[in-house]
């Protein structure tokens, strides 16, 4: 993940270390720490260690996540983790160790390095949290989940661990959007890789824009009252009818389960009936954007009528000018190719 390395176990369902060739998938971000690295370097404490200012104290935050996360009466969770401190790990990773003890480590001196106002620290680390907690919701390093994984489901999995965190701070009384998105900030320095879309295609992570609109979707879904934490249980089932209401989605993106099967014809057919609906612009310029994409990777063809009715739709929704200024020359090869 973009906070952590992760190699997160549900449900203690492994009872002991896996052989080598077997490790549980490593979600990271700049980490390289492997399983048997932390299994022989970070160990789980017995009792909290004494954090003295300026250092930052996580502990508080965690107690405070997990505490918001199960006063929902839907939660079907047990979500007992430890929370220890290691330095092997270059910000935050978790794991179930041998002894079936689901740990959640961090990195002090990364936490610490935060060079944020002291309320955005603390949002900060609930968003890794919460981040973390969502990889392990979502079974993403289940053994059977961690084996030959493609680099589209690598950057899904991401999304909807960013999801479960937007997700996660919603319960927070008063919390904003701003408060969400204070875990990814800490990584909006310039140095953040993929920069763009055409980068993303051969990484294992999204832009940091994506993740971002990841968070924001699953704060707003929740708070409108889309979802709950139950439902995470079989996030796919949901999938169709988030995409249907919203038109487009980072963390379900409908279109990467057709792209992923090469039926590109499939995923236009799903982008262009979206691109129909009314939508605000980010929605709208996302999906002339996937479009864009496909485009490159497959010859498709559009009927002129419907592109008349996706320039109509893309200017009343304020979408990019430039990339409508793109359906305008597509339509007018098309209109060119039909006289001949």
């Amino acid at each position: 993940m973009l906070f952590a390395v992760s190699y997160e176990q549900l449900q203690c369902q492994v009872p002991t270390a896996p052989a080598s060739d077997a490790t549980p998938m490593v979600c990271s971000f700049k980490c390289t720490a492997t399983y048997q690295q932390l299994l022989q370097n970070c160990v789980a404490p017995g009792t909290r260690p004494v954090i003295v200012a300026p250092n930052v104290n996580p502990y508080d935050e965690f107690d405070e996540v997990i505490r918001d996360i199960k006063k929902d009466t839907l939660n079907p969770y047990d979500l007992s983790y430890t929370f220890a401190s290691c330095s092997t790990v270059c910000n935050a990773a978790s794991i179930m160790d041998p002894q079936d003890m689901q740990i959640i480590y961090y990195n002090q001196d990364f936490l610490n390095k935060i060079k944020i106002n002291d309320a955005s620290v603390q949002w900060a680390i609930r968003c890794i949290i919460a981040h973390e907690i969502g990889h392990q919701v979502l079974g993403h390093t289940l053994p059977a989940n961690g084996t030959n994984i493609s680099l589209p489901e690598k950057r899904k999995r991401e999304r909807r661990a960013d999801y479960f965190c937007g997700f996660v701070i919603s319960y927070f009384p008063g919390a904003t959007i701003d408060n969400a998105l204070a875990g990814l900030e800490t990584l909006n320095d310039g140095n953040y890789f993929p920069k763009t879309t055409q980068q993303e295609d051969a990484a294992e992570y999204p832009t940091l824009d994506n993740r971002m609109e990841a968070v924001r979707d699953g704060f707003n879904q929740a708070r409108s009252g889309d979802i709950n934490i139950a439902l995470f249980r079989s996030i796919d089932s949901v999938a169709q009818i988030l995409y249907n209401k919203y038109g487009s989605s980072q963390i379900f993106r409908v279109v990467d389960r057709e792209i992923s099967v090469n039926n590109f014809e499939g995923a236009k057919e799903i982008i262009e009936a979206n691109l129909l609906k009314s939508g605000n612009s980010i929605y709208q310029n996302k999906l002339l954007q996937i479009r864009s994409d496909l485009q490159k990777k497959a010859v498709l063809t559009t009927s002129p009528a419907m592109l008349e009715n996706i320039i109509k739709q893309s200017k009343k929704s304020n979408a990019d000018p430039q990339r409508i200024k793109q359906l305008q020359l597509e339509l007018k090869k098309n209109n060119a190719a039909v006289r001949e």
